[in-house]
């Protein structure tokens, strides 16, 4: 998915150059302050947060021409199942300290703590 995500951008940024007839590092400079971003990020050197990769898509939405379609995302592929892996021993001893189910004051088990209204 990781792998996807990245090649979107990239993909998305040599297209946005290419329109624009200018450098790849062009494009890098003004949207992330460093020329060799889309180079470094679509090799794995860099990364970026989730808020960055909303900003950066948004940029190039906002800026990209009315006349050209804006390339459309990829599907995310389900991850592969590696075996049954616990999140971690904390989380585990957790689970088996907590109810599942959180019922309100007074409550029964079902209604997890919603009001009910007439």
């Amino acid at each position: 998915m990781e792998r996807q995500i990245r090649g979107y951008l990239v993909s998305i940024a040599k297209q946005y150059a290419h329109i624009r007839g200018i450098a790849l590092t062009t494009v890098a400079r003004r949207l992330h302050g460093t020329e060799y971003f889309f180079r470094d990020f679509a090799k794995g050197k860099k990364t970026i947060t989730l808020k960055k990769l909303q900003e950066m898509l948004q940029a190039f939405a906002d800026n990209w021409p009315a006349d050209r379609p804006f390339p459309e995302p990829p599907a995310l592929v389900k991850p592969e199942r590696r075996g049954q892996r616990p999140f971690s021993r904390k989380a585990d001893r957790r689970r088996r300290n907590e109810s599942p189910i959180q019922t309100s004051p007074g409550g029964t088990e079902g209604d997890m703590g919603h009001e009910h209204y007439p």
